[in-house]
């Protein structure tokens, strides 16, 4: 996933540049991440996963 920032935004003109990446790297069975929120000081990504449609699986929960 990449956060932009836009730098030119007009009626004629539009541009942003890249200012980060967020890598599916925390969990080995993460494939992808496509959407970040925040609210204060709580941040959640939404990620795509490798798994069995069998495997239970318990969120773990990154951070302080």
């Amino acid at each position: 996933m990449s956060i932009n920032r836009i730098t030119n935004l007009s009626t004629d003109d539009y541009l942003e540049k890249e200012v980060a990446t967020i890598l599916p790297r925390w969990d080995k069975r993460v494939i992808g991440t496509h959407t970040i929120n925040s609210c204060h000081d709580l941040t959640v990504i939404d990620c795509l996963m490798k798994r069995s449609r069998f495997e239970t699986y318990s969120p773990k929960f990154v951070g302080a």
